[in-house]
């Protein structure tokens, strides 16, 4: 286990829990944290003890929510989402917790020294994860216990979304959340962008062969694993601090499925692969996926949140000074590498251009270097004394990787 508990935000005092949460019991205390845990469905509250200020893992006003119906109701009242294949069909289904395991009953919590363990037992899908949530001094980490999955049935585990709406806000609070799109972007509580689709982008970056002429928008890279959240009142900032590379951010506003704006990690559990068969351009184009079958071996998944004592005209600093320190912490003893390519390559699988086929104008690729050419020149420049080239490759689709 790579990660770190030591505190980001030193405590600076002795402080003592406030808050009787209805349906509720108080677990435990770290720090300037105290830890509430509904005994039943798993949901957790986290109080600040600095500023009294509570989240929520599912929020208080789930029921009274006027924009979210059916199973979007149910997932607010979730901590613990899941994406499933069947592989009978190939299909994938997102389940979560409250419908499919607390109503079936079949969640199980119990108390550790430091936080809670909670078992989600999936009934009809026979499948089971457990997950547990631990005090730092300055937060907490929500751990998925990877090596305990238990999958008895068909259905096969694609995909984990730990926390889905904690310390969510409705639209009439002041606030707003952080993505790490580019170099990071905020995300405007009543920003009046619910006719768009939820922001998702994947930690760091898609596959760089996929062409950019058949991506259905250009994406900046989200290079670094955090997602934060300003409220009126208080805020955090999240580290997917194991398992960064199997994840997703995704971040919803006010009105588009629910009325809460939230952010949060959906990590993969398996690999799949899509392949889209056919011309792109025309109506007959078919994707097809394919899914990873064997046991799952993704290693330790954690999510780490550190509380911040923070106002919106000051959150987004904190939020950037936190990440700062904590990447100091992380990699206190980090020497860069010796740089070892004295130049690089650019290889261009093919490029875009409009023509005639039989008096027909169309667009078509037209290919320059196939892919199995990067041996060749890597051969030749190690013939005469380059054997540290860095090859960079730009335009590559299924087919202009051989040329075609």
């Amino acid at each position: 286990v790579s990660f770190s508990d030591k505190a980001i935000i030193q405590a600076g005092g002795t402080y003592e829990p406030s808050a009787e949460i209805p349906g509720m019991e108080y677990v435990t205390k770290k720090g300037f944290v105290a830890l509430y845990a509904d005994m039943q469905t798993g949901n957790i509250a986290v109080e600040d003890m600095r500023t009294r200020v509570i989240y929520y893992s599912s929020p208080p006003g789930a029921d009274q929510d006027e924009y979210a119906f059916g199973t979007y109701q149910a997932r607010l009242k979730s901590p613990l989402m899941t994406t499933d294949v069947v592989e009978s069909s190939g299909t994938t289904q997102t389940k979560n917790s409250y419908e499919q395991a607390y109503q079936k009953g079949g969640v199980l919590v119990k108390k550790t020294d430091t936080g809670i363990q909670v078992w989600y037992k999936f009934m009809e899908e026979k499948y089971a994860v457990p997950i547990e949530i631990a005090l730092c001094d300055d937060g907490f980490r929500v751990r998925i216990l990877t090596d305990k999955i238990v999958e008895k049935g068909e259905a096969r585990l694609f995909g984990i979304a730990l926390m889905p709406f904690f310390g969510a806000q409705t639209g009439d609070q002041q606030g707003y959340m952080l993505v790490p799109d580019g170099s990071g972007a905020l995300i405007r509580f009543s920003s009046e962008k619910q006719e768009y689709a939820q922001y998702n982008s994947r930690l760091y970056g898609d596959n760089y062969l996929t062409s950019m002429e058949y991506s259905a928008n250009v994406k900046e890279n989200s290079a670094l694993p955090m997602i934060g959240l300003q409220t009126g009142n208080g805020g955090f900032l999240a580290v997917a601090d194991n398992g960064a590379a199997y994840g997703n951010v995704i971040a919803g506003v006010d009105g588009q499925l629910t009325g809460y704006n939230h952010t949060y990690f959906n990590f993969d559990t398996r690999s799949s692969q899509s392949s889209l068969i056919g011309n792109p351009q025309s109506f007959n184009a078919k994707t097809v996926s394919v899914y990873e079958q064997g046991n799952i071996a993704v290693g330790d998944i954690s999510v780490r949140y550190i509380l911040l004592a923070s106002k919106p005209d000051d959150g987004l600093s904190k939020m950037a000074q936190t990440a700062r320190a904590y990447l100091d912490q992380q990699y206190d003893n980090f020497q860069p590498a010796e740089l070892h390519n004295p130049f690089y390559i650019s290889t261009i699988g093919g490029y875009r251009k409009r023509t005639s086929v039989f008096g027909i104008r169309r667009d078509i690729t037209v290919p320059v270097s196939p892919f199995d050419k990067t041996g060749y020149m890597q051969s030749k420049l190690e013939k005469y004394g380059l054997p540290d080239a860095a090859y960079l490759y730009s335009g590559y689709d299924k087919a202009a990787l051989y040329g075609e």
